[in-house]
């Protein structure tokens, strides 16, 4: 995170440095939000448990089911492929793109 906010403070124009670089931290804390709702519904989606044991009786409470874990990792991959091309292809195509 630190090497990227570097990165923006370092490419920002001169006479719009603070501005620049709020703008686009507001923007990497929205980009963090978006992943951790995500990932909450991509966990419920994608059922993952491991195995719970009561501490009295050494009972199992909820058995351990890793049979999404796959589907899970594969979907989070091409996720994380597709999603910031998908963005860098829309900053091109559109008028957000810088001179």
């Amino acid at each position: 995170m630190v090497p990227m906010l570097a990165w923006i403070a370092r490419s920002a124009p001169d006479r719009l440095k603070a501005t620049f670089f709020a703008v686009m931290a507001s923007f990497t804390n929205l980009a963090l939000s978006a992943a951790q709702l995500g990932t909450k519904y991509l966990n419920q989606f994608y059922v993952v448990a491991s195995e719970v044991k009561d501490q009295a009786s050494g009972a199992i409470k909820v058995a351990a089911d890793y049979t999404q874990l796959g589907e899970l990792l594969i979907v989070v991959t091409v996720l994380s492929f597709v999603v910031p091309m998908l963005a860098i292809l829309f900053v091109k195509m559109t008028r957000f793109r810088s001179a």
